[in-house]
């Protein structure tokens, strides 16, 4: 009887310690899935770190981002975005090696097109002053300056109301006139062919179908503002500007106003 009772205990024991061990499952084999946002950026930015050690490859000499910046500038396409000067650049135009460049964004609200000074043309402005020497200083390094052309630019009397535009200019950073503006963003013929005396257009400006593509904002992310051109206004006190929301405006505001400054550029490739 004692060995009876004996086996069935040492039977229960082993029953029991079979059942527990079938029921246990490994932690090691166990992979936490990320399940946020956090989690999905924290697992790529490991496995960037783990590839970023095979990054010394003889038969790759530049890093992806590297030739993807060159291919960039190589191509200069129009319409296309372009990095220079730690800033993004919309490609306007293209020819013999040099592209004409505008400031994606508008840089800054904070200057006048004139200061102090009743009239004025592009070529005695503030605004050329300004970009010519402390934008121009202060952006660029001496390799980039190397690359943007000096040109000569033609200073347009105003289409509908026939203020003179001053003399010409040679310039390394402008604003695009009128003229400019209609040809990059789209002409609808109204400003060669105005729709009225400059008597009927003192309160009109210029709307179409392009207004869209000439609305530009600002870098506080406040919205869009208006961005002034180097053309006079309706006369030399006042300077012709795009509108906050894209249409054109050839009568102008007062050229000591404060407006948005998007600057122009010929950039050698």
């Amino acid at each position: 009887m004692k060995k009876i009772i004996t086996f069935i205990f040492a039977f229960a024991i082993f029953f029991t310690l079979t059942a527990c061990s079938g029921n246990d499952t490994p932690s090691e084999t166990r992979r936490r899935t990320p399940t946020n946002q956090s989690d999905t950026q924290s697992a790529n930015n490991s496995a960037l770190n783990d590839n970023s050690d095979n990054s010394d490859n003889s038969d790759n000499e530049n890093t992806p981002s590297e030739n993807l910046q060159s291919n960039i500038i190589i191509s200069g396409d129009f319409g296309e975005i372009i990095e220079f000067g730690g800033m993004n650049w919309l490609v306007l135009d293209k020819r013999d090696g040099e592209v004409l460049l505008l400031s994606e964004e508008i840089l800054k609200y904070d200057k006048r097109y004139s200061k102090e000074t009743p009239e004025t043309t592009w070529e005695t402005s503030y605004m050329r002053e300004y970009l010519n020497s402390e934008f121009f200083d202060e952006t660029f390094t001496d390799e980039e300056k190397a690359r943007i052309k000096q040109v000569t630019l033609t200073n347009e009397d105003n289409q509908w109301f026939g203020a003179s535009g001053g003399n010409d200019t040679t310039d390394n950073v402008f604003l695009l006139s009128l003229a400019e503006v209609v040809r990059y963003f789209g002409d609808s013929g109204q400003l060669d062919e105005p729709p009225g005396t400059p008597e009927e257009l003192t309160y009109e400006y210029l709307e179409d179908e392009f207004d869209s593509a000439r609305i530009a904002s600002r870098p506080d992310g406040l919205g869009g503002s208006l961005w002034l051109l180097r053309s006079p206004g309706i006369s030399n006190a006042r300077v012709a500007y795009v509108g906050t929301y894209g249409g054109i405006y050839p009568r102008g505001e007062g050229i000591n106003m404060f407006g948005g400054v998007r600057p122009a550029l010929w950039l050698s490739l």
